[in-house]
């Protein structure tokens, strides 16, 4: 049920979109590259979700789910195991205000930096 709920959410906020969002119109191989054998097909999936209107819903649905191939919301399974361990560790530990994304997404040129 919950799975149902969650997708509900994703597909909810892809409707209500201002623009489509690039997964919805392009390639769907892109979205899962051969890591080892392709960087490149990674990078082009993640400029494209870097202008995704929906990014945020995506990659919480991925990690909600557990989505284990693929990019979601920008990042690769091992980039979204990171900022789960991230926000459940740093979750105790930092006040509401702070950031909570770890290292490697840091100075993201999509989000702004935290002021610490």
């Amino acid at each position: 049920m919950q799975d149902a709920r969650e997708y509900l959410k994703l597909a909810e906020a892809i409707a209500k979109a201002p623009i489509i969002p690039p997964c919805m119109n392009t390639d769907p191989e892109i979205w899962f590259p051969v890591m080892e054998k392709d960087q490149s097909q990674a990078r082009t999936a993640k400029k494209l979700c870097a202008v995704c209107p929906v990014r945020a819903e995506c990659l919480t649905y991925a990690i909600k789910m557990n989505e284990t191939d693929g990019i979601w919301g920008g990042l690769t399974l091992k980039e979204r195991r990171q900022l789960g361990q991230g926000l459940n560790r740093e979750s105790l530990k930092r006040p509401q205000n702070q950031s909570r994304r770890p290292r490697s997404l840091q100075g993201h040129p999509e989000q702004p930096q935290s002021q610490t």
